[in-house]
């Protein structure tokens, strides 16, 4: 992935999980360093978001 002011950075992570997870796992940082894991589920029909944040004081 193209790595730029306005673009997404994909990181390589190696994952550790069961052997039966069929879940597909991706880690991205956004441009305002933001990280994010994405998480695929094709044997699922729900949609689910969590989002957490810390704000460190100056």
């Amino acid at each position: 992935m193209a790595v730029g002011k306005d673009t997404a950075e994909e990181v390589a992570v190696e994952m550790i999980k069961p052997r039966n997870d069929t879940r597909n796992y991706k880690r991205i940082i956004l441009p305002n360093s933001l990280q994010v894991l994405l998480i695929s589920d094709p044997d699922t029909d729900k949609a689910y978001l969590r989002f957490k944040y810390s704000i460190t004081p100056p």
